[in-house]
């Protein structure tokens, strides 16, 4: 279920669910000698959070598709 949702919010959203990778995009992009400039199409990505084992951890994933 978690990638069904997943994959259909990307599909659906332009920029949300975004933790505001922006301003890490830029500084990697930056760092590595890559072209910042691609920080708008690579910065689109997808949060997700969720409790494991019974509520005492908690397990955090970021999707990004678009990353160039």
């Amino acid at each position: 279920m978690l990638k069904n949702l997943t994959s259909s919010a990307i599909a659906g959203s332009l920029g949300g669910f975004n933790a505001h990778a922006a301003n890490v995009v830029s500084a990697v992009f930056i760092a590595t000698g890559q072209d910042p400039a691609q920080n708008f199409e690579s910065s689109h990505c997808i949060t997700m959070m969720e409790a494991v084992n019974n509520g005492k951890d908690l397990h955090i994933s970021v999707t990004m598709p678009s990353i160039e």
